[in-house]
């Protein structure tokens, strides 16, 4: 008798404390099944990525912030700033306090990270503690915007 094999189970990299962060960047709300429109928005702050004040380093982010009815969410692709101060009117800032994380390393095309992202929720995050906080994405220089490969890592917040 042939059985198919269970297909690997599904967990973080590594875990990891991460310090405050700043984010600035561009906010659009979306509906939970609706994320398609989220390309276009990268495209849209992409070329303010290297030119915002206080901008640290090239590593950009993808902040998903859930709605209370979990209908929708409000997503921010942006960059890590010193100084929301600093930062023009046009651009949504917001502040992540320090938190421990899980972190998946998505290392399929870009276009496949949602359904990754789903399955994390669905699968790995059902057997843990999770914090109802934002969880992000991080596109380090391992990532080529140009390609969309190269792999982008998940920080999913615990509550502990």
């Amino acid at each position: 008798m042939f059985t198919a094999p269970l297909s690997k189970r599904l967990e973080p990299q590594r875990i990891a404390d991460s310090a405050a962060l700043t984010i600035a960047g561009f906010s659009e709300c979306y509906a939970a099944d609706a994320p398609e429109k989220i390309p276009a928005q990268w495209a849209r702050f992409a070329p303010h990525i290297g030119h915002i004040a206080g901008q640290k380093g090239n590593v950009t982010y993808g902040v998903c912030i859930g709605s209370e009815d979990g209908r929708g969410f409000q997503y921010l692709a942006g960059v890590e700033v010193s100084d929301a101060t600093q930062v023009g009117k046009d651009l949504t800032v917001i502040t992540l306090p320090p938190r421990r994380y899980a972190v998946f390393f998505h290392s399929g095309h870009i276009s496949a990270l949602h359904s990754y992202c789903v399955r994390i929720w669905s699968t790995w995050a059902q057997r843990v503690e999770t914090a109802k906080a934002p969880y992000f994405e991080c596109y380090d220089d391992r990532f080529d915007p140009r390609t969309g490969n190269g792999g982008v890592e998940i920080w999913i917040p615990l509550a502990k």
